[in-house]
């Protein structure tokens, strides 16, 4: 099955023979798959906001760009054949990529927990100020960072460690204060993590 998304692809079609006409009058849709195969480089290389926002514009560029074109040119039945089927394929990427965006807004929400769980713990300086676990605690704060995390696959890792500082138990009057200094490191981890997305 082809890629609809590949100018490879995309070539192979236009090098058939009874396409030699389409190929000559030119349809710019090679320089749009080209466009989107560079951003999706950058996307695979590193995940973060540009990436995500260069690739969303990149397949919708490319899925206008095909619309118009497979309307222009549709006496070339096989080639606006295919170029539906590359509209279909990038309108199914834009959601793809659109779900990405959504998370890069986990990401900020994840940002705004950890400089407040961060300020916070500074000022812990009591045992029952660490283990109190009411709404506005920086142990819940920790779950909170730690289930948001959970759902950026980028994140993921800090999903499941958010659970050894939250977990019944684990807090004791002997170990408070090593445990403080674990969420502390803990919490600076996640934060340099968040800064590179």
């Amino acid at each position: 099955m082809p890629n609809f998304l590949s100018v490879a692809d995309w070539k192979a079609v236009l090098n058939k023979p009874k396409n030699a006409g389409l190929k000559a009058q030119g349809t710019g849709v090679s320089e749009k798959l080209r466009d989107y195969e560079a951003a999706k480089f950058k996307l695979n290389s590193a995940w973060n906001r540009a990436n995500v926002q260069g690739a969303l514009q990149a397949v919708q560029d490319l899925k206008k760009h095909v619309d118009k074109e497979k309307t222009k040119h549709s006496a070339f039945t096989e080639a606006t054949k295919y170029l539906q089927d590359v509209a279909k394929a990038a309108a199914a990427r834009e959601v793809d990529l659109l779900k990405e965006v959504g998370l890069l807004g986990s990401v900020d929400t994840i940002k705004d927990a950890l400089a407040k769980a961060i300020d916070q713990i500074k000022g812990i300086k009591t045992y029952e100020a660490f283990a109190d676990m009411d709404t506005k605690s920086v142990l819940q704060k920790v779950r909170t960072i730690g289930a948001s995390c959970a759902k950026v696959p980028e994140l993921a890792q800090f999903g499941s460690q958010s659970g050894n500082f939250t977990k019944d138990g684990a807090i004791t009057q002997e170990n408070w204060q090593e445990m403080q200094a674990g969420v502390a490191r803990w919490l600076l981890v996640v934060k340099a993590a968040v800064a590179k997305l």
